[in-house]
């Protein structure tokens, strides 16, 4: 009997790899890495109308992210 071969799952991305697709999908937003935490701010405006509002976003290696 042949045993199917379980995929490899990471448990973490590293935080490079989350640096580079933030930066595909989310140019305007620069991050600030240090250690195994990175920062990524930006001023969003959601309609001409809008005033801007300043988004911040925290990831650390590992962390869970709360909803």
């Amino acid at each position: 009997m042949v045993k199917k071969k379980i995929p490899y799952k990471r448990l973490f991305i590293p935080l490079a790899e989350q640096i580079i697709a933030m930066n595909n999908d989310f140019p305007d937003f620069k991050p600030d890495w240090d250690k195994n935490v990175v920062t990524w701010t930006d001023d969003l405006q959601p309609t001409p109308l809008s005033k801007n509002y300043t988004v911040r976003i925290v990831y650390s290696l590992g962390m869970e992210q709360p909803v």
